[in-house]
This record gives C-alpha cells, structure tokens and sequence, in this order.
C-alpha cells in the first residue's frame, strides 16, 4: 500500500501531547503510528488493521523502524476489538468513500470504503475506548463534514480544533483534520496547503513533514 497525502498529514498533526496511550485505527503502512512514536517519545501505540496482508506489512514496517517497542499491530475490524484499556487519544485515516466510489480492486475497496466502517461506527466505538478527557483527530472529506459534526454530536463527541487541507491556494479544501473531545468549546481553524501556485510544495507543508520524508 502507498503512503498518502492524508496519512503523513495526519501523523504530522495530531495532537498527542501528554498522551501515553494512543490507539491508531486502520493504519494501513502503519506510517501514521511510527509518525506519531517518533513525535512523541513517550507514548505506546496499539493500531489496528482489517485486511490481513496489510496489518502484515504494517508489522514488517514497525519492526524494522526504532519502534518497534511501542507499536502493536492487531490485524481485526475496529468493530472486533476489545481491549480492557482506555486511550489518551485515538487516530484514525478512516474508509471514507461511499458506495457509489467503490475500487474494482477488493484490497483497495476495503481500505478506503465506509462500508467496512461507518463514520458512527468509528466515533460511537471511539469514545467508549477513551479515557475521560480522552481526544480523538481524524481526517475526513470537507464535503461530508456536516455528517462527521452531526455524527460526532449524536454520540457526545465536539469538535475542538479543525485544520482546512487545500491541495493549493485557489482552491477549495479537500480534507479537513478535525480534533474532537468530550466538551463543547469555541472551535479553532485553520488551514495547510500542500502545494502553492506554482505546482511546488509549499514552505508550510514542507516545514511540517521535513522531520519525517528526505526529500525536504
């Protein structure tokens, strides 16, 4: 599986400060986690993965990575786990193209379909696994985002932080990242364009991932 724009700007941004434990769901490469243990020393990751041969290639990653201590891989549905743990905060690059998107390829579909997750699957079982005063960030398609903030607020869920990812200046944003927690506050925006209008990365986008890809 590739890594994507969407992951590495997930891992780059998610807000784990003061976290020790973090749960990761669908991780794909597994990218999104050995991101976020190398931001922050201090946590442990437990991240999960349906499709069998990517949790495989997810282990392979963590283990050749520095830490693969920290991060622990469990291929199964989100829908699956259990766990006698609660989270500090809990990641998620979700399946979020509907039925009428689906990929020819089984693999692919799975990976990036909500009928494998729906979005109320995802924040209902996120917050029961959440400790008091727990967050939640995931990334989401800015034109769903009135059905991520009326789901979230059907199960108690409130967006704290959101940030716009525009792919470039003249443009209308493509995701949005969106930090949620357990109390209603005064939401912050902002923004993150990957490209300016030159077709180039932009200085921001550059900055936020230069500790993490060689090529900047």
């Amino acid at each position: 599986m590739k890594i994507g724009t969407d992951g590495l700007v997930l891992g780059a941004l998610a807000p784990c400060e003061g976290a020790l434990q973090v749960l990761e769901v669908g991780t794909g490469t597994g990218v999104v986690s050995m991101m976020l243990a190398q931001r922050f020393p201090g946590i442990e990751i437990t991240t999960l993965e349906i499709d069998e041969a990517a949790a495989s290639e997810a282990i392979q990653n963590v283990e050749a990575s520095p830490f693969g201590d920290r991060i622990e891989v469990i291929n199964t549905p989100f829908q699956s786990f259990l766990s006698d743990r609660q989270f500090d905060h809990i990641v998620s690059n979700p399946p979020f193209f509907q039925e009428s998107l689906r990929s020819p390829r089984y693999q692919r579909s799975l990976a990036r379909q909500d009928h494998g997750l729906s979005i109320f699957d995802l924040l209902d079982g996120g917050k029961r696994l959440l400790k008091p005063g727990g967050k939640m960030t995931i990334i989401w398609p800015f034109d769903r985002k009135e059905e991520l903030f009326n789901t979230a607020h059907d199960v108690a869920l409130y967006p704290e932080v959101i940030t716009h990812l525009h792919t470039k200046p003249d443009r209308e944003a493509k995701r949005i990242i969106v930090k949620l927690g357990h109390k209603q506050v005064e939401m912050v925006a902002n923004q993150l364009t990957v490209e300016d209008a030159f077709g180039e990365y932009s200085d921001e986008y550059k900055e936020l991932l230069k500790d993490f890809l060689l090529i900047f």
